[in-house]
């Protein structure tokens, strides 16, 4: 038996994710078959919140791929990841995780790797996947918005250039100044972009016909039915930002038709809203990304995606799997003899 833990620092996995985006874009996309073809496990992702310390919250995803998948080796695996928005204050990232991955015939904890790259990583790409599918396949956009300017919409900007998007303008809202400025800076980075800061969220969605959401907010506060009459595609990334009403007046797609139905989500609210039917829901992305299901554009579209513990898994597995090629650093004897 090997007593050692395999651990991967941040440096080691952001060299990994930046060599290779297409390579992590299709894992993603089939990440999304495989759930879909009940290929994998996701259980419930188990929420830590404190009454003393309302705005944070630590999230426990477990996930398991099961064995004699066509793509994927079998696996399983958490993911700890710690949501404290007042780290801003003190100049700490918003976000802090670590990824464990399990051996899959004895359970024993193989690598524990660092795990925000690889969340705002699968986070970002989960969302172009929806782009891609729910708003053009010809990677093109003229309009885009991001509501929330952080590290999730850093990555979501990143990967969208790395995999070859033509983005004709950006325009930017945060209810922090100088995260905006932040923002454009970075993007400035990619090339001379047009770049629009808005005063208010309403006139960024008026704006524009992709508008990704990254906020931290918990509470939905979009209610204005009119601020989406030109049908825009929203990738709902923070899940709480849109009212019930306008949920259930648009078009959803879901990763997890049953998860997303759970911690307040914009979609849960509205599930609760509409009686406890789920029947507003008119897809996951994984039928769309097979073509089981065709998205009609006569509505607002609206994707929401909960994060599954699956897309943390694969992407884990294939940083793992690029790093034994190289020296591991381990912590010997770390299992009890």
């Amino acid at each position: 038996m090997n007593n050692n833990l395999h651990i991967i620092t941040a440096d080691t996995v952001r060299e990994i994710l930046d060599q290779y985006p297409l390579e992590l874009y299709e894992i993603i996309k089939n990440s999304y078959i495989l759930h879909d073809q009940q290929g994998s496990i996701n259980a419930p992702s188990s929420f830590l919140f404190f009454p003393h310390r309302p705005e944070s919250r630590i999230i426990a995803l477990p996930a398991a791929i099961k064995p004699n998948q066509e793509k994927f080796n079998e696996i399983s695996g958490i993911k700890w990841i710690a949501s404290y928005p007042n780290n801003k204050l003190k100049h700490m990232p918003r976000a802090s995780a670590i990824i464990i991955l399990n051996h899959p015939d004895t359970g024993f904890p193989m690598v524990c790797m660092e795990g925000s790259l690889i969340s705002a990583t699968r986070t970002a790409l989960s969302g172009i996947v929806g782009a891609e599918y729910l708003y053009n396949k010809d990677k093109s956009c003229k309009s885009l918005g991001l509501v929330g300017n952080g590290f999730i919409a850093k990555h979501i900007v990143k990967y969208l250039f790395l995999l070859g998007w033509k983005i004709e303008n950006i325009h930017l809202y945060d209810k922090f100044s100088s995260s905006v400025e932040d923002f454009r800076q970075y993007i400035q980075s990619f090339g001379d972009l047009k770049i629009t800061i808005h005063d208010s969220v309403s006139t960024l969605i008026e704006s524009c016909s992709l508008i990704a959401f990254t906020t931290t907010e918990k509470i939905p506060y979009l209610n204005d039915h009119n601020l989406f009459k030109h049908k825009p595609c929203i990738l709902h990334i923070s899940l709480r930002d849109i009212s019930p009403d306008i949920i259930l007046d648009s078009i959803n797609v879901v990763d997890d038709s049953e998860h997303i139905l759970a911690a307040n989500t914009s979609v849960h609210l509205a599930y609760e809203r509409n009686k406890k039917d789920a029947s507003f829901i008119t897809a996951t992305i994984g039928q769309v990304v097979q073509q089981k299901q065709t998205i009609p554009k006569n509505k607002t579209i609206v994707y929401s995606p909960m994060g599954l513990g699956i897309l943390d898994l694969s992407v884990s597995q294939f940083v793992y799997d690029k790093v034994k090629k190289q020296d591991l650093k381990n912590i010997e004897n770390f299992f009890p003899s």
